[in-house]
């Protein structure tokens, strides 16, 4: 598995390619990669668990729920592009948040100021 900043780049670069914008809609003072709500995905997209779908091309919502390998392959997919962090694979993965945070802060952080 890539690090956490590599991930993060992944996702920044799927953010630029399928949510073009995406940054003006992200407060860093209230980013919280464990909050659904103030999420990268939530604060892009709406709350996470109903819209953890969306920064991928063809990924539909309907079904995951009641699809083990839909639900997994999503999570991969999430978890690829610094989103989120499987407690599956990775045991006591929501302690994880915090680096997974400060991480995108930083990244987000060093974006913009590479674009002033």
């Amino acid at each position: 598995m890539s690090t956490i900043d590599e991930r993060v780049a992944a996702g920044i670069a799927l953010l630029d390619e399928r949510t073009p914008g995406w940054r003006k809609k992200v407060d860093l003072d209230m980013l919280n990669l464990a909050d659904g709500r103030w999420c990268i995905v939530g604060q892009v997209y709406g709350e996470f668990w109903e819209n953890q779908h969306r920064p991928f091309k063809n990924q539909r919502r309907m079904g995951l729920d009641d699809d083990r390998a839909a639900r997994e392959k999503l999570e991969a997919k999430l978890e690829a592009h610094g989103f989120f962090i499987s407690w599956r694979r990775q045991p006591y993965g929501w302690q994880k948040y915090a680096g997974l945070t400060k991480a995108w802060k930083r990244a987000i952080r060093k974006r913009d100021k590479a674009q002033t």
